[in-house]
C-alpha cells in the first residue's frame, strides 16, 4: 500500500463513528495548492456533512495582540500565537483551545472559547490556546475523495505540533514513514535552540 494511499485506519469503527476529529492530516508531497503545500491540518469537525481543520504549521510570527483589538483581546493577559489557519474566511480570527486525550490518540479543539477560559488555560492549565487566520474546509464528500485519490496521510497527533519553533520540519516528520522521533521529541527544548 502507498504510503499516500486511503490508510487502514480510516476505516476503524471509531473513524466511523467520529470522523477524523482530533487527527492531523499531512498533505501529500504532490498536493501543490499553495494554501497547503507541506501542510499539517488538524481536523476539527468531520462528519458527513463536511470537514473543518485549521493548519497548524504555519505561524504569522505575531501575537493575538498585534493583529487584532476588542473585548477578547482586553479580556487576556498573555500571548496567544497567530497561525495561519486556512484559506476560508481568511479576513477572520478564531480563537481555539486543544486538549489531548488521556490515550493521547486525538487532540479535541473547541473553537469560540471565552477569554476566562483562555486566560485559565495561559495561567497554567492543561492544553493549549491559539489564534488562527482563517480555517480549512471540505464540503458534503470533498474530503473522503481527497483521501482515497492519497492527497492526504492520516496522522496520529502529538503535542509537537504546538512547539511553532518546530514549524518548518514538522510537516516532514509527521509526512515521513520513519515515526521514531515520536519516542525522543519531548527531550528537545520546549522553546527551540536558543
Amino acid at each position: 500500500m502507498s504510503l499516500w494511499a486511503r490508510f487502514p485506519e480510516v476505516n476503524t469503527p471509531d473513524i466511523k463513528d467520529m470522523g477524523l476529529a482530533g487527527y492531523v492530516l499531512a498533505a501529500s508531497p504532490s498536493l501543490t495548492d499553495e494554501n497547503f503545500s507541506h501542510s499539517l491540518v488538524l481536523m476539527v469537525e468531520h462528519d458527513r456533512l463536511g470537514a473543518v481543520g485549521l493548519v497548524m504549521n504555519r505561524p504569522v510570527g505575531r501575537a493575538l495582540h498585534e493583529v487584532t483589538t476588542g473585548p477578547f483581546v482586553d479580556g487576556v493577559k498573555g500571548t496567544i500565537p497567530v497561525l495561519f489557519g486556512g484559506p476560508v474566511q481568511s479576513g477572520h480570527v478564531l480563537i481555539a483551545l486543544f486538549e489531548g486525550q488521556e490515550d493521547d490518540s486525538r487532540i479535541r479543539c473547541t473553537l469560540g472559547i471565552t477569554p476566562e477560559l483562555a486566560q485559565a488555560h495561559l495561567d497554567g492549565g492543561p492544553g493549549w490556546v491559539r489564534a488562527f487566520v482563517g480555517y480549512a474546509g471540505w464540503g458534503a464528500g470533498q474530503l473522503d475523495r481527497e483521501l482515497g485519490e492519497g492527497a492526504w496521510k492520516v496522522c496520529t497527533p502529538h503535542p509537537v505540533i504546538f512547539r511553532h519553533h518546530f514549524a518548518g520540519t514538522l510537516w516532514s516528520a509527521f509526512a515521513g514513514e520513519d515515526q521514531r522521533w515520536r519516542r525522543f521529541v519531548d527531550r528537545l527544548p520546549e522553546h527551540g535552540w536558543n
